[in-house]
This record gives C-alpha cells, sequence and structure tokens, in this order.
C-alpha cells in the first residue's frame, strides 16, 4: 500500500504575491543604487526628473514588500493547517 500524498502544490495567489514581493525588492534595490551612483555619476539636482521618483519608490516599496511577504506567510500558514 502506499502512502497517502499531500498536496505540496503552491497556489497561484502565493506564487504571483511571491514573485511580486521579489520584483519590488529588486526594483527598490536597484533605485538605491542608483542613488548611491548618482553624485559618481555627476548627478547634482535630484529634483529634476527621474530622480524624483527614483527617491521615493524605496519608502513605498518597502512597506509594499513587507506586507506582501505576510500575505505569503498567512497563506501558507492557512494552507499548513488544513
Amino acid at each position: 500500500m502506499s502512502a497517502p500524498q499531500q498536496n505540496n502544490e503552491t497556489s497561484r495567489a502565493q506564487r504571483v504575491l511571491t514573485f511580486m514581493s521579489v520584483a519590488i525588492f529588486g526594483l527598490c534595490a536597484l533605485s538605491f543604487i542608483a542613488l548611491i551612483a548618482a553624485p559618481a555619476l555627476g548627478v547634482t539636482d535630484l529634483t529634476v526628473a527621474p530622480w524624483p521618483t527614483i527617491l521615493v519608490f524605496p519608502v513605498i516599496g518597502l512597506p509594499v514588500c513587507i506586507v506582501l511577504i505576510i500575505a505569503v506567510l498567512i497563506i501558507n500558514i492557512r494552507r499548513r493547517s488544513r
């Protein structure tokens, strides 16, 4: 007799939330790198486009990333409790 198989598949929602959080975190990391490299590249005025967006993106993106990770954890905990 074979043992009953467990359903270890991840749900579509969990995969989407995971990839969204990774993408947002990656964009935040790129914007940090751009901000660090800007003075070395000769950027003196951070008030002209696209620098205000690059400055604000980590402020919004990192909390959103944390919320998405918490949502993935909640989905995973609920799935394991069944």
